[in-house]
């Protein structure tokens, strides 16, 4: 069996403190290779626009085939695998800190990771006559994926900025439905509550801490989030075991308690409905992937 080689962009966040975030950026050209590409996630958000050829995206729940124009977005720790043995073919590929989407504006908005924790796993965009111009965004991007250079550094970001508000219009159906609640800081703090006490927090809890009755809270938390609190906690509670199955030796049933479920039917039956797949196949998968790498390497 050929070896795989992998390949390593050295990206912004492992130089030193010059950007406040991370952009990953690269334009491929692949030939026809006799294997399937390594199954994997990671905690950026990835955009892969297909410029020529066609490719196979493999996602828990199935396939995907881009054809040239066709442009898709994968959400954050979605597991994933590109396959490049249906022929040749020229894509782009970023990642990217949720950070680069952060916006100043005279009011308070959401955290960046609130609107991409909206979306669902992944969106296709297939061509359209919106390709050509979003071609001309990735290949910016390209063109301007510069370590020292601060004038790049800006379209860089500008451009990921301008291509996810086209993912953010087509891909919710109404990102400000809770406008009239984003000046509401203690909602905004919500998220990093829920984050920081994602084992033990409850909807009483998190009323108490917001300084709301139970009931109100739990009415304006659906509208502002677009989905409930326990739905909304379990997806933190899946996210956070990602790491756990994937570098510790604990068994699911160690990893369902040690992140907040209260047994281990619940933690596989919120698992599956996040990520398609149960948690013993999700180890399975990145085990098979650490293999891989390790039988790529001379």
């Amino acid at each position: 069996m050929q070896k795989i080689a992998v390949h390593e962009i050295t990206p912004f966040n492992v130089l030193p403190k010059r950007l406040p975030f991370y952009i990953d950026v690269f334009f491929r050209k692949i030939k026809p290779m006799p294997y399937t590409g390594i199954f994997h996630y990671h905690e950026n958000p990835e955009l892969i626009f297909c410029h020529s050829g066609k490719m196979k995206i493999t996602l828990a729940d199935g396939e995907i085939i881009l054809e040239p124009g066709d442009f898709l977005f994968v959400n954050s720790n979605i597991p994933h695998s590109t396959d490049p043995y249906l022929g040749e073919n020229e894509h782009y590929c970023i990642k990217f800190d949720s950070a680069v989407l952060d916006v100043k504006a005279s009011r308070p908005l959401p955290n960046p990771k609130h609107f991409l924790y909206l979306l669902p796993d992944h969106i296709i965009f297939p061509n359209s006559a919106d390709s050509e111009q979003l071609h001309t965004l990735f290949q910016r991007c390209v063109d301007h994926f510069s370590h020292d250079n601060f004038t790049k550094r800006l379209i860089l970001q500008a451009s990921v900025m301008e291509i996810m508000a086209y993912v953010f219009d087509r891909g919710l159906e109404n990102p400000y439905s809770a406008e009239e609640t984003q000046n509401n800081k203690v909602l905004l703090d919500t998220a990093e509550f829920i984050n920081q006490n994602y084992t033990t927090v409850t909807l009483e809890k998190a009323a108490k801490n917001a300084s709301m009755s139970y009931s109100y809270f739990s009415r304006l938390f659906k509208k502002f989030f677009n989905t409930s609190f326990s739905k909304y906690v379990s997806k933190i509670r899946v996210e956070k075991s990602l790491s756990l199955l994937s570098n510790s030796s604990l068994s699911i049933t160690e990893i369902a308690l040690e992140c907040g479920f209260s047994n281990l039917s619940h933690y596989v039956k919120c698992f599956k409905a996040e990520k398609g797949i149960t948690p013993n196949k999700f180890r399975s998968l990145v085990k098979n992937r650490d293999q891989n790498v390790t039988s790529s390497r001379p």
